[in-house]
């Protein structure tokens, strides 16, 4: 590869008129100028395409026509690439000003096939969650790589295919667990490359997202060779179920009638300010099941040192020993650490009525169901 490459960014997009100059933005600003920007709308009818329109003297590819899914869309924009190394960046989402830069840099000093980054999840009011690295051994699993952060070389897509278009909310996964499996080398770069706004579509899709992610799991397990396969598939089906009871509490609370939702509320904060402990998966996931609930979070806690101080989606974190019994709720977040988090706030005096575990918050929820 010359120490110059080009670089191919696709967006894909269908009535974004919110977001797509953001992301048009972000290519076109970007530190790295061997740039070929292409752009495949959807026959949007929102007024993208006007916006998209003020930069076409710009973009290297530009086309607005009816597709059969995102898939599909990435896939066409793959077909008019003409760099060595391609990006995609959806409509919603948008690129720090030198994320090619640094994925330019990697490529060029590991000689490496596949460069993925940190990805800064955007929730509401601006709030910021940073995805770290995560085990690539756990691909088998679910989708651990921040699709949105990676950028290939294009001869990969030439020699292992595109999108395969039968999935419609997981085929990202699939082309990664496929790549992963062919002994693509892969390299993270520790820098945020992209910034992912909540709600598209996969996310929109969960169970659907849910359902393809495990069949792609079960294939690529079963297809595993000398090697013990049940564990595996086991672990898939057990995220698999705990991603569709995670829908169904979504589901139940958007239909919660007012009156239900004030009764959630009441049960699980005992009308107190609320702390969430623990800042792992769970803790997101507490957050998440709050701001459904239009629950404020007050503060986290944690037992790491290293995070007391920090901010975590804007909201500070603070030791557990600077909760003051009986102001607060409690949440404690990690099911596999709870019976250790129960004794520890119990040792510094709380009662029960001052905590709830995650997973009480997941019952009174659910109580709710079939009302």
């Amino acid at each position: 590869m010359n120490q110059k490459p080009k670089v191919s960014i696709i967006t894909v997009c269908r009535n974004s008129v919110e977001t797509i100059e953001q992301t048009i933005q972000s290519v076109l600003n970007q530190t790295y100028t061997n740039i070929e920007y292409i752009v495949i709308d959807g026959a949007s009818d929102d007024g993208t395409c006007d916006v998209i329109e003020n930069y076409k003297a710009k973009l290297g590819y530009y086309c607005s026509e009816p597709d059969n899914g995102i898939y599909h869309a990435m896939n066409k924009g793959l077909q008019h690439t003409t760099g060595d190394i391609i990006g995609i960046l959806n409509s919603d989402d948008w690129y720090t000003e030198n994320a090619v830069e640094n994925v330019v840099k990697a490529f060029l000093q590991y000689d490496c096939e596949m460069v993925h980054g940190k990805l800064a999840m955007v929730y509401e009011e601006n709030r910021i969650r940073v995805v770290e690295e995560r085990n690539l051994e756990d691909l088998y699993i679910g989708m651990v790589v921040s699709h949105p952060t990676v950028f290939l070389k294009k001869s990969i897509y030439q020699q292992y295919g595109l999108f395969d278009e039968q999935y419609r909310s997981a085929a990202d996964y699939e082309l990664m667990l496929r790549l992963y499996t062919k002994g693509v080398s892969i390299r993270f770069v520790p820098e945020i490359l992209t910034f992912f706004r909540r709600g598209g579509f996969s996310e929109k899709a969960t169970l659907l997202n849910a359902q393809e992610t495990l069949g792609v799991s079960e294939k690529y397990i079963k297809a595993m060779k000398g090697q013990d396969k049940e564990e595996l598939l086991q672990r898939a089906l057990d995220t698999y179920k705990e991603k569709e009871y995670r829908f169904r509490i979504g589901h139940t609370i958007s239909t919660l009638s007012e009156h239900e939702k004030e009764e959630v509320v009441r049960k699980i904060t005992s009308q107190r300010p609320v702390i969430v402990f623990g800042t792992g998966m769970y803790g997101y996931l507490c957050y998440e099941l709050l701001d459904k609930l239009s629950v404020e979070l007050l503060a986290w806690a944690d037992n790491d040192s290293r995070k007391q101080g920090d901010r975590i989606l804007d909201i500070l974190v603070y030791p557990p020993d600077r909760i003051f019994k009986g102001e607060y709720k409690i949440i404690i977040s990690s099911p596999k650490y709870e019976s250790e988090m129960i004794s520890q706030l119990k040792k510094m005096g709380f009662s029960d009525t001052d905590y709830m575990t995650y997973t009480d918050m997941e019952k009174v929820i659910i109580g709710y169901e079939s009302k």
